[in-house]
């Protein structure tokens, strides 16, 4: 049993001497060899997250009336049932999987996109209205104020007014 022990105790003093040797001499070198190697681009997350453009509520009216721009609803489709803008489509957004390709392919008509939610800042609009641009699509906004501050300012809706935000 105690020479068990005296080997298990030779062996770790000749790997805590080897290392030590080995740093040594690495730190000697003119050419280090990194010891934490970076992780490679793929899995590095972005320098930065794009946003689509701000466009308030009085624009987005003006701009519903006329007929033009495309008003993309980012809620889950049950949100959506309950109520949402008039002619909106329905294109729900998760922070974790990227916008689907049907729905790039629906967008992609000439004109304006006009991305609605209904949380406090517009955080999913934002980041959908992001994720549509960097895609390669054109004039992209997000509505400030959201699918409550279009109704409060009197904006058309189908379905119920929202009493509060998501």
């Amino acid at each position: 049993m105690i020479k068990g022990r005296r080997v298990i105790l030779q062996t770790a003093a000749v790997i805590v001497f080897s290392t030590a040797v080995a740093f040594m001499f690495n730190t000697l070198r003119t050419e280090r060899l990194p010891l934490v190697m970076p992780f490679p681009p793929e899995y590095q997350c972005p320098s930065r997250i794009s946003e689509g453009l701000a466009m308030g509520v009085q624009e987005a009216l003006v701009r519903h009336g006329r007929g033009e721009g495309l008003f993309v609803d980012a809620r889950s489709k049950a949100f959506f049932d309950q109520g949402h803008i008039e002619g909106a489509i329905n294109v729900p957004y998760s922070f974790l999987d990227p916008v689907p390709e049907d729905a790039f392919a629906r967008l992609r008509e000439p004109g304006s996109i006009i991305v609605y939610c209904n949380t406090e800042h517009g955080e999913r609009s934002r980041l959908m209205a992001g994720e549509l641009i960097d895609g390669g699509l054109k004039e992209v906004f997000y509505l400030e104020g959201g699918f409550l501050g279009w109704v409060e300012a009197g904006g058309a809706h189908t379905g119920k007014k929202p009493e509060k935000r998501e």
